[in-house]
């Protein structure tokens, strides 16, 4: 977990998504002790914020891309997967932890929270070998993972954490290929925590999930030029 226990007033989205710098050093180590005793390790219990999450913070589209980047920045360093801790409020039964991915609706039934499609997105664009990514920008708060699929399809997953600033990517795929998409997590305010869509839809309450039609994107010969608004994700995927 990247921040302090929840209900002080530092606690912030802004905070959350720049706490990147924290995990640098943990996976260092991590990964050396892997190496060391030829094991694979795992991040086991963690989220966003000590003590069951951070309302307005946790549970809203700036914890999906935190989210969606602390497992891509994992993966990179070679860890076998994340658990996210989740589930009932302690204190409160009542109430769902504020960074669970999965919370219960009306009904009995169960709905997908924003840290939730974090994780979807990253299970469609994780299909692969991860391969470098160099980005070149003036902006600390964007972020770029590749993915080669075996398939030679490459995903290409851009995350702007910045609160006001939009940007333009252009990707060089390094050869020509014939087609190229976007799917893209979006919602309507970056502290939203309702209206949260993965490619245009939304995860129903049975757990179902049909993108709709990915957005078409020009490709001039190998490469892509991708508008990545203010607290969103897109997935870009370049194919022949």
């Amino acid at each position: 977990m990247p921040t302090d226990r929840r209900g002080l007033p530092h606690i912030t989205l802004a905070k959350l998504l720049r706490s990147d710098g924290q995990l640098v050093s943990v996976l260092e180590r991590l990964a050396h002790v892997g190496r060391a005793y030829r094991l694979p390790y795992r991040l086991v219990e963690t989220n966003s914020v000590y003590n069951e999450g951070q309302p307005g913070v946790s549970d809203t589209l700036g914890a999906a891309l935190w989210g969606l980047e602390l497992m891509f920045e994992a993966a990179a360093a070679g860890a076998a997967g994340i658990n996210f801790h989740a589930g009932v409020h302690n204190f409160h039964a009542g109430d769902d932890k504020a960074y669970t991915p999965i919370a219960r609706s009306a009904g009995g039934g169960h709905r997908a929270q924003p840290l939730y499609y974090g994780m979807l997105m990253f299970a469609q664009a994780a299909r692969g070998a991860l391969v470098p990514a160099r980005l070149t920008s003036d902006s600390g708060d964007l972020r770029a993972f590749a993915v080669r699929a075996s398939d030679g399809t490459l995903w290409v997953c851009l995350i702007n954490k910045d609160l006001r600033r939009g940007a333009h990517v252009r990707i060089d795929a390094g050869r020509s290929f014939a087609t190229s998409a976007v799917m893209r997590l979006a919602a309507p305010a970056a502290d939203a925590t309702g209206g949260i869509t993965l490619g245009g839809a939304s995860v129903d309450d049975f757990g179902g999930w049909v993108p709709a039609m990915d957005e078409v994107t020009h490709l001039a010969r190998r490469e892509v030029t991708v508008k990545v608004p203010a607290v969103t994700a897109a997935l870009v995927s370049v194919a022949n």
